[in-house]
């Protein structure tokens, strides 16, 4: 991107598409980094539905109506707004973020935050028809025209050169704040204090909103299977939105109803990570789960399932344990860290020395550096 001799430098524009661009997770989450780490180099027009209060004087926002929910309903508005609001921007790249998010336009770098038919193959769907197939073949022509994708893992750059082969694959992982998730000694007793756990208890953690993927039912089993053997975690905290009556109905039938707690959506997360013990997570499909990188950080060891980004942080069975997605095997492993508190807290070391790593500095770099590979100068 040349200039005319003696006229000053025109910056790169960099269109961002997205659902929303607000919170602390998610695209919103590195959407917000990218923007407040290279506004002083790029200048950035967001395409979304909504974006938070304290991002918009760092950006141009172009608002593209979509519904909440239902989720369909969502996808067909956001692909019609979304690609007039694009088709009417000036870019020098387009860089969409995709948890769900298709357009009909060409884009320079698609950032895959959820792959449908990665998740469709993980939960054993085999030639879906209807509007689930049409979704399908939208998101292979979409990814499919993209110059680039962003993985967020390893596990995902495989699947996404499966899924969609002649695409150049490129992985720019999420970070974690490692100062904002650091273990501490007075935030844990603090909150152990009010909740009234004793010094010997063990105390599992799940933080998830969409808990039937994420496993939460598969964890309250998991727990009742390891109580009936006695080496159960004392207590599982459960942090995120979800059905509490249908859960707690689960725990109460698996025996475990005293020992599993909701504490619903938290703007105050850390606190719950320094308290426990331990994390639990058996996922059923990710792209790099946030959540076991914030465990980590804060020096718990987890237990979780093979997905993508696990392999990266945990190793073999390093800094956690990867179990399959079965109530008997997660048992094993609750029952295993339960019993042992010196292998807890071995793992939980190495677990904070790799979170610590994953800083955002190097998500920001790793999205530029594909800025440049995709041929913008700045």
């Amino acid at each position: 991107m040349s200039q005319l001799p003696g006229t000053p430098a025109r910056r790169p524009r960099v269109a961002l598409v997205a659902y929303d661009v607000i919170g602390h997770q998610g695209t919103g989450r590195v959407i917000t980094e990218l923007v407040r780490r290279a506004h002083d180099r790029l200048d950035f027009v967001v395409i979304a539905r909504n974006v938070a209060q304290d991002l918009r004087p760092l950006v141009e926002w172009k608002r593209a109506p979509a519904p909440a929910r239902p989720y369909k309903a969502q996808l067909a508005a956001f692909y019609v707004t979304g690609g007039l609001r694009l088709a009417t921007t000036r870019a020098d790249l387009v860089h969409v973020h995709s948890i769900g998010v298709l357009v009909p336009n060409r884009v320079d770098l698609d950032s895959v935050h959820f792959c449908r038919r990665g998740f469709m193959e993980a939960t054993g769907v085999v030639g879906p028809g209807g509007l689930t197939g049409f979704h399908l073949a939208l998101e292979r022509r979409c990814r499919l025209r993209a110059r680039m994708l962003a993985a967020l893992s390893e596990g995902s750059r495989r699947e996404l050169v499966r899924f969609f082969p002649g695409v150049p694959v490129v992985v720019t992982p999420n970070g974690v704040d490692a100062e904002r998730f650091a273990p501490d000694e007075a935030t844990r007793a603090g909150l152990r204090q009010e909740e009234g756990v004793g010094d010997g208890e063990v105390v599992a953690l799940f933080v998830a909103n969409s808990w039937h993927q994420k496993g939460l039912g598969v964890a309250i089993e998991a727990l009742g299977i390891a109580a009936r053997s006695g080496r159960a975690p004392d207590r599982l905290w459960v942090v995120g939105y979800g059905s509490e009556d249908r859960y707690g109905e689960l725990a109460r039938e698996h025996g475990v109803g005293d020992r599993v707690r909701f504490f619903g959506l938290r703007s105050d997360v850390e606190r719950f990570y320094r308290a426990a013990d331990l994390f639990v997570l058996p996922t059923l499909y990710e792209q790099c789960c946030l959540s076991v990188y914030e465990a980590a950080a804060a020096g718990l060891p987890v237990v979780t399932t093979p997905v993508s980004g696990m392999e990266e942080l945990i190793g073999q069975d390093e800094a956690g344990l990867i179990v399959p997605r079965d109530p008997a095997a997660v048992a094993s492993g609750l029952a295993r860290l339960a019993a042992d508190p010196g292998l807890r807290s071995r793992l939980g070391e190495t677990g904070r020395a790799r979170a610590a790593a994953t800083t955002w500095e190097r998500t920001v770099d790793g999205i530029l550096d594909a800025y440049r590979r995709l041929g913008l100068e700045f």
